[in-house]
């Protein structure tokens, strides 16, 4: 398995319910969406849940999904990306978490 991926199923664990290896570059995850995505993806999710099936190759990420909305392309530099994507509400509180964790650690 990819360190990266290894990574992202650790540290991540508060964007999804459940975490796949496919193959050693690919995994899916099933991530919670709330109302706004789930009426964009309206066809993928079911009870607030989109699997997302990504790969990592060559440094991006690359989600493989067919005919899934993004607002741009299916490519993104990091899973933060994707997270604020498909999670955005979930992703800032992770994100003044994370902050709120290293202010603390330099107090």
């Amino acid at each position: 398995m990819d360190e990266e991926i290894k990574a992202i199923e650790k540290d991540y664990k508060d964007f999804y319910e459940k975490f796949t290896y496919l193959n050693k570059n690919t995994f899916s995850i099933n991530i919670i969406v709330n109302e706004d995505i789930k009426r964009k993806q309206s066809i993928f999710v079911k009870n607030n849940i989109l699997t997302l099936v990504i790969k990592f190759n060559n440094g991006y990420f690359e989600i493989l999904n067919e005919n899934l909305e993004t607002g741009y392309n299916n490519i993104f530099e990091n899973i933060e990306q994707i997270f604020n994507t498909f999670c955005p509400i979930t992703f800032v509180n992770f994100m003044k978490q994370k902050i709120k964790s290293k202010l603390s650690m330099l107090s």
